[in-house]
């Protein structure tokens, strides 16, 4: 009986419609969800030895020779966007250790479709040492707002090249400036050149011996003739090198130096064989001269007796 009288009010309950019942609680309606600004990175580049050179990078040194002589050096800054929606961008390049304080002019753009990457190209008039480079970029009012700060490096390109000799002691000798100089004949001696680079910004001997990279201070030394007696060294030896450094700029250097033999042996060395060859022409003089002497004296005496002999008689 109980349990009919429980199934019967349970069928009444399912069947009153909820709106009876009285109003329902409200969801709790969920937070809109934030759309976090696409990551947006920067880079700042220029060209050395045909390779791209980050300026953000502190391990790695871009290159440019400095104004007034030197070239204004090209600097690309790149924004990648990574899907910002952005449609006017203003890009601007603070350079306050330039040459005489040049600024060049700002990016600007607009483009209907949100661009990926904008890329903006800026001249630089670099001053002799470390440059700083701020970077700003600016687009959509604020939107996307990035700052970056690189270094670019304004070098000398500048260099030395010489003839050298080895000499009896087994040290390498500079010719100078001689454009010739005397080799014994019989003494061994070599032949080579050495460059040097004399400024900051590398080079390369790209007709050397050797092709590779000179950073500021080292040399290229490149043997032309090997130990040979100064005899088979004597001729007229001529090198013109074509120089390339890593911003673009070539130079050719013409150097010779003129090697002559000559007979003897080093100035500063005992020379025997002279010695030798000097002592025969005192020495036979010397001898003929007591032979005639004692002759003379042999012929006096030998008279005078016979003038006694005769006088006896």
């Amino acid at each position: 009986m109980l349990t009919g009288v429980v199934a019967l009010l349970l069928a009444i309950g399912s069947a009153v419609p909820t709106a009876a019942l009285g109003p329902s609680l409200p969801a709790r309606a969920a937070p809109p969800a934030r759309s976090a600004a696409p990551p947006v990175s920067v880079s700042m580049t220029t060209i050395n030895d045909g390779q791209v050179v980050s300026l953000l990078d502190p391990a790695q040194t871009a290159w440019v020779h400095p104004a007034p002589t030197g070239a204004v050096a090209e600097v690309t800054a790149t924004v990648d966007l990574h899907g910002s929606p952005v449609h006017q961008w203003v890009a601007h390049l603070d350079t306050p250790d330039s040459f005489q304080g040049v600024t060049p002019g700002d990016c600007h753009g607009s483009e209907e479709a949100p661009p990926r990457q904008v890329s903006c190209r800026f001249a630089v008039q670099a001053a002799s040492g470390p440059n700083r480079l701020q970077f700003h970029f600016t687009a959509d009012n604020g939107a996307v707002d990035v700052e970056a700060d690189g270094t670019i490096t304004g070098g000398r390109f500048d260099w030395d090249a010489e003839w050298q000799v080895l000499d009896a002691t087994g040290r390498w000798r500079p010719t100078g400036q001689s454009r010739s100089i005397s080799l014994p004949a019989t003494v061994p001696s070599a032949v080579r050149y050495v460059v040097t680079n004399t400024g900051e910004i590398p080079f390369r001997a790209t007709n050397g011996c050797d092709d590779r990279l000179l950073p500021a201070r080292s040399r290229l030394v490149c043997l032309v003739r090997g130990v040979r007696p100064g005899l088979s060294l004597a001729r007229v030896y001529h090198e013109q090198l074509r120089l390339v450094d890593v911003v673009g700029a070539t130079a050719e250097p013409d150097f010779r130096v003129a090697i002559r033999s000559i007979a003897g042996t080093p100035s500063g060395t005992r020379r025997p064989d002279a010695a030798v060859a000097v002592w025969p022409l005192v020495a036979v003089p010397l001898v003929l001269l007591v032979a005639a002497g004692a002759i003379f004296v042999l012929g006096g005496r030998s008279q005078r007796r016979l003038r006694r002999s005769s006088t006896a008689g």
